[in-house]
Parts: structure tokens; C-alpha cells; sequence
């Protein structure tokens, strides 16, 4: 694969766009391999040649908002995804059961003898060298969130060590050994927020939000599920709960929720099924999009 920078471009759009367009602020939410279908939402703004102003994520969202932010286009990433990350990912589940000495490196023993993936090491392996190390690199701006276990509380990261970040928003409990920056215990960010529009700027014109956290009602079936299968799924359960909620509360302009029923957290070797199933949703959030584009007067 070329090592060259592959740019998201702004390709011609097919439909009339106002010439000054509203900031959109896209937030990306957490569902694990669900999160895939995170692709045709960029591959969308792509194809309108629309650029986000500003990029939340939590969890799988933190991780291709970023890979998005940081200047990679939307084909691009779902290439690495078809090609690449979906077999590397995979290692989530392989490792529970084959502990080969090449990739012990990213387990962490615990003295009562309970091992956790690493979620830094992890990302050594999937992340591409084309992605930016910093927030200040970014080419959109981005805020990652993740869970500080000593506060109980969400932690906000916008600044300094962006791949840290990362590894603190996908660090799912019991899966993952908490991420310790500057001494607190960090994990997944889906405990707390796991749909974080909350956390946009307060000049976002447009707010959109795309919800994979939904469904996965036929994985976990029969009286002996896997402890991996019962892990992830309880933590699909908790997402949706805190979003139904936040929902009440406020909604965003554009919200998406993707329908994905037959598929886990955490089967990244399934990307073209996840892809393929999540389809429909690049007409939906086409058709919100510019309508909302159409429609909204920029002052």
C-alpha cells in the first residue's frame, strides 16, 4: 500500500450547496466493530465535498474520527479497514485463546494472574503511520472522550498525546488494562458518554450524531455464551441505556442510528458484512445532510 499521504478531497458534489456553508460538528459514538459503519458517513461528506469544522468521538468513533481528522479520506480508511485492520483487529478475540510469543507484548499480567489486552500496544499494530501523533496535528479538530475510573466522571481530551487518548477511549473493561495518564486510570469512554455531542464546541451551527451502539440482538444466544460475547454485550446494553437518556434530554440535528442486529462489539473480521449491512444509512444521512444544508441560514 502506498505510504503517501491519501487526502480527503472535495470532490464536486452533485447537488447545489450554499457557497458559505453552516460549521458541522460530527460525532462519532461507540459500538465497537459496529463502529464501522462509521465509513459511509465520511465516505458521504466525501462524495459532497463537505468538511466537518469539528470531530467528537468515543471509543471506535474516537478511533476513525481521528484516523478522518488527521487527513485521511474515507476510501482510504475503509481500505485499510477491508484490507488490514479488520484481521489485526481480530487479535481482541484470537488472544484470549492463543498466547503465541510474538504477540504477548501486548498483554499486561496483573498480579492475581487476570491478563488484559494493552490498548497503547494494540494501536502500535492497527493505527497507520499516516495518522497524526498529536491533536495539534490534526487537520480538523477533534475531543476524545474516555472514562476517568478514579473521578467516575467523563475526561476530555483536545490537547497534546492523541494515539494516549485513543487508547484510553477503546479500553472497553475487562477487555482492555486502563490507560494511567498523569496518574489517573483511564477506560473506555462508552461508560460514561458514549455518544458525545455534549461535548462539541457552542458554535457548532449543525450537530450530527451517528448512534452504532443499538441492536446486536441475535449474537449472544443460547445458555452458554462466551465470556467475550457476555462482556460486549453488556456494554452495548449500557450505550444505549445513557443514549436513550441523553436523547430525552437534547437531540441533535442530525441523528443517525445504524440497525445492525446480527453483529458483535467486537467481530472486526466481519468489516465487509458490518459494511455491507450498514448500507442503507449513506442515502438516510445524505438526504438529513442536505437538507439541513439547504435549509439553514448562516448568519
Amino acid at each position: 500500500m502506498s505510504e503517501k499521504l491519501p487526502v480527503i478531497t472535495t470532490a464536486a458534489p452533485l447537488v447545489r450547496l450554499p457557497e458559505k456553508l453552516p460549521r458541522i460538528g460530527l460525532t462519532l459514538g461507540g459500538g465497537g466493530a459496529r463502529g464501522l459503519a462509521h465509513i459511509h458517513v465520511l465516505e458521504v461528506l466525501d462524495e459532497l465535498g463537505v468538511r466537518p469544522s469539528f470531530i467528537t468521538g468515543s471509543s471506535i468513533g474516537a478511533l476513525l474520527g481521528a484516523a478522518y481528522a488527521s487527513g485521511l479520506s474515507a476510501a482510504y480508511i475503509r481500505s485499510l479497514v477491508e484490507e488490514t485492520l479488520s484481521a489485526r483487529f481480530d487479535l481482541i478475540t484470537q488472544l484470549f485463546t492463543a498466547r503465541t510469543p510474538p504477540l504477548q507484548k501486548i498483554f499486561n499480567v496483573f498480579p492475581m494472574r487476570s491478563a488484559l489486552l494493552d490498548p497503547a500496544a494494540l494501536l502500535e499494530l492497527i493505527l497507520p503511520k499516516q495518522m497524526a501523533t498529536t491533536f495539534e496535528e490534526l487537520q480538523i479538530p477533534m475531543r476524545i472522550v474516555a472514562t476517568d475510573l478514579s473521578a467516575r466522571d467523563v475526561q476530555v481530551f483536545a490537547h497534546g498525546d492523541l494515539r494516549q487518548a485513543i487508547a484510553a477511549s477503546i479500553a472497553i473493561p475487562a477487555l482492555f488494562s486502563p490507560v494511567v495518564i498523569d496518574g489517573r486510570p483511564m477506560a473506555d469512554g462508552g461508560i460514561v458518554d458514549p455518544l458525545p455531542y455534549g461535548v462539541l464546541p457552542d458554535d457548532i451551527d449543525i450537530v450530527t450524531a451517528i448512534d452504532v451502539s443499538g441492536g446486536a440482538r441475535n449474537v449472544v444466544v443460547g445458555p452458554r455464551p462466551s465470556m467475550v460475547s457476555v462482556l460486549t454485550q453488556s456494554v452495548l446494553i449500557l450505550q444505549k441505556t445513557l443514549i436513550d437518556e441523553r436523547l430525552q434530554q437534547t437531540r441533535p440535528d442530525i441523528y443517525i442510528e445504524v440497525p445492525l442486529d446480527d453483529f458483535g462489539g467486537l467481530q472486526f473480521h466481519k468489516a465487509k458484512g458490518i459494511l455491507a449491512a450498514a448500507e442503507p444509512i449513506r442515502e438516510e444521512f445524505r438526504t438529513k445532510l442536505l437538507r439541513v444544508l439547504t435549509s439553514h441560514k448562516v448568519s
